[in-house]
């Protein structure tokens, strides 16, 4: 089955931007009240580029090994899968990136949100990759 991509492209994009523009100097000039709203903007990005990435991690092994198999795993199982499929290469990263997704919805403090924006910043080029990764195996289909 070939997954339409556009939206998770999208959202790459969309965090792409957020990354670049945290790491100009125009928003190093800023103060940090507008820092610590341009950071909220930064960890939305990643919350929702997050959350497609792995959503797609599963459609497609839904699609290639059995929905009856991967309906209900955990997460590190189901990254243990991608792993396997070659879709992603470091199960215990994309379990940082996990757990910095949940933190992001329970609790909010400058600190919490430094760690996470962070860990957002690692994640861009892993989102990219599991993209170019499942174009690829699109293209196979």
């Amino acid at each position: 089955m070939i997954l339409d991509l556009t939206s998770l492209e999208k959202a790459i994009y969309s965090l792409e931007q957020a990354v670049n523009f945290i790491n100009s100097q125009e928003y190093a000039a800023f103060d940090q009240n507008k820092k610590n709203i341009i950071r909220a903007g930064l960890i939305q990005n990643f919350e929702f580029t997050y959350e497609l990435s792995w959503k797609f991690i599963q459609r497609y092994l839904k699609a290639n090994i059995n929905k009856d198999i991967i309906e209900g795993l955990s997460r590190r199982e189901l990254f243990k899968y991608a792993k396997e499929k070659k879709l992603i290469n470091d199960i215990d990263l994309w379990m940082l990136f996990h757990q910095a997704r949940s933190e992001t919805s329970h609790t909010y403090d400058n600190n919490k949100a430094q760690e996470i924006t962070e860990i957002a910043l690692k994640f861009l080029p892993h989102s990219k990759e599991l993209l170019n990764i499942l174009k690829l195996k699109n293209e196979r289909l």
